[in-house]
């Protein structure tokens, strides 16, 4: 694990940023946004905005995973500089060839030039024999489906028939699905909040693991398209059996991720893995039930 630079907003100019959130609705990050959180988004957004320069460099790398924009540390990523801002593009790699080369620029804007890194590494799901865990109860295609939220990967291992059957299924990229244990749940409905760099989470394994948003898929906010997951990666991994864990945001509590795994950086770091529920939503009609 890494934990973020403390000051890593403040080397962020912060004028494009918040003009653009001047356009944006933030009542999904909840009332108490702080500034980093703030800072992180409208730079998300800005990156989101270049998705077709993100893919062109992604080109250039073998084993290319997932784009996303977020938190950088010098003993995990490259940088271009000492005096580089500790945020960038970060193009996920799964590839043997660790020394190759950086793409061999940034991403410039009026204010600062981004830099963009290449993180190597090796991503895993993290289900275990027969199955992962349930995240909440919840409802789809307008509560004709109902069931427990897992990963899809937990739901379609053979070991699931011994405790139960999947009822639903998202899009064939989006890891998540319903599943039908004998057992209904109750509560009532929850909104959804979208995850951000730079915001707190706890994630409900076993034991209850509070941590920080990392970084987010650089197609924040373009969700409709099931074959570009919205992940995002936390400062915390979990372990197998680990696959269908909740997310929720701090201090809110409101649910916004699934998590699915954990990528290892070829220097040995690890982040979790989530997906944001938000797309989820949209592509399953999917209610979520505390």
């Amino acid at each position: 694990m890494f934990e973020p630079l403390p000051d890593w907003y403040q080397r962020l100019p912060a004028g494009d940023a918040m003009a653009r959130l001047e356009r944006e609705d933030l009542q999904a990050l909840g009332p108490d946004i702080s500034e980093g959180e703030a800072i992180g988004l409208g730079w998300s957004l800005l990156v989101s905005d270049r998705e077709e320069e993100v893919w062109e460099l992604s080109r250039q790398v073998p084993g290319f995973r997932w784009s996303a924009v977020g938190l950088l540390h010098p003993e995990v990523d490259r940088w271009f500089d000492d005096y580089a801002p500790a945020f960038g593009v970060i193009l996920y790699a799964e590839d043997e060839d660790t020394e190759q080369a950086e793409p061999q620029r940034g991403l410039a804007f009026d204010e600062i030039k981004l830099p963009v890194v290449v993180r190597h590494g090796r991503y895993s799901e993290q289900r275990a024999i027969p199955h992962g865990r349930l995240a909440c109860w919840s409802t789809s295609r307008n509560g004709l489906r109902s069931g427990w939220l897992t990963a899809r990967h937990v739901a379609d291992h053979a070991g699931m028939a011994a405790v139960g059957q999947v009822v639903d299924r998202a899009p064939e990229c989006l890891d998540a699905a319903l599943v039908n244990v004998g057992v209904a749940g109750a509560g009532a409905v929850q909104q959804l909040a979208t995850p951000a760099v730079g915001s707190g989470v706890d994630i409900e394994f076993a034991a209850l693991r509070s941590a920080t948003i990392l970084d987010v898929a650089t197609n924040l906010g373009v969700q409709r398209s099931s074959r570009f997951p919205v992940r995002f990666s936390v400062n915390v991994a979990g372990v197998p059996g680990d696959s269908g864990s909740l997310i929720v945001g701090t201090p809110c509590g409101d649910p916004l991720g699934l998590y699915l795994g954990a990528f290892t950086s070829a220097k040995g770091r690890q982040s979790g893995i989530g997906l944001a529920l938000t797309q989820i939503e949209y592509f399953m009609d999917l209610e979520v039930y505390r």
